[in-house]
């Protein structure tokens, strides 16, 4: 699985022993249930905080240019971007993420798999290597004399004169990451994909739809016919 791929995940290999006693049909149901369920907890949980004030310090994402944040919010006069999170302009494609649903398919028999991409909308323009922050600032003050030439002002001349002030200079070192680098899913968010839906599916498994706690066996309804004669 690419590294800037959709995190991907599907129900842990102990759920195979299970397919010599659950109908096919039945088998494929849990799977999907727990991969969609354990999917969505997973959106709930890591999006939200992709989109915070605190994912500049624990996805190590870079500073963003003084022109960026001054830039204004379309159709919203004098509004600038400001202090917002770092993947936060508008807001609208985060939104669009808090919605998404996790797309389940079954990959061959007896097995199924769930995708989940946080790409899309203004994130596919992160791929290019200009587009990226810094990560470094250094702002130094110094003084600096000039001549101001003659000159006529309010209709008086003032004769060539020296002038002292400040001027103030920076330099900022550029990320080695661009802003798709930095986007890209985490090895601990493609874990904690897994782990959800292995929890989210043995949880399904388990259920009294399918598992009758008294006699500890899967109702009989769903257990294929050969077992059942």
């Amino acid at each position: 699985m690419a590294s800037r791929g959709p995190v991907e995940a599907q129900p842990w290999t102990g759920l195979a022993a299970f397919a010599e006693q659950l109908k096919q049909g039945a088998l494929i149901r849990i799977m999907k249930a727990g991969m969609r369920k354990g999917m969505y907890e997973w959106r709930d949980k890591y999006i939200p905080l992709r989109f915070s004030h605190a994912a500049h310090s624990i996805y190590g994402f870079s500073n963003r240019s003084t022109p960026y944040a001054k830039r204004r919010i379309k159709n919203q006069k004098g509004v600038f971007k400001g202090s917002l999170p770092d993947y936060v302009y508008t807001g609208k494609f985060r939104d669009q993420l808090l919605v998404r649903k996790p797309k389940t398919k079954e990959a061959e028999v007896g097995a199924a798999t769930v995708r989940f991409t946080i790409y899309g909308g203004a994130m596919n323009l992160l791929g290019q290597d200009k587009m990226r922050g810094y990560i470094a600032e250094v702002v130094s003050r110094q003084r600096i004399t000039e001549t101001v030439k003659q000159h006529t002002r309010r209709g008086r001349v003032v004769r060539s004169h020296q002038r002292t002030g400040f001027r103030k200079t920076w330099k900022t070192t550029m990320s080695p990451r661009t802003y798709r680098d930095e986007w890209e899913l985490t090895r601990t968010e493609r874990i904690s994909a897994q782990n959800m839906v292995n929890n989210a599916t043995r949880d399904i498994l388990f259920s009294k739809t399918y598992w009758d706690p008294r006699t500890k066996r899967f109702k009989a309804k769903h257990l294929r016919e050969e077992l059942l004669a």
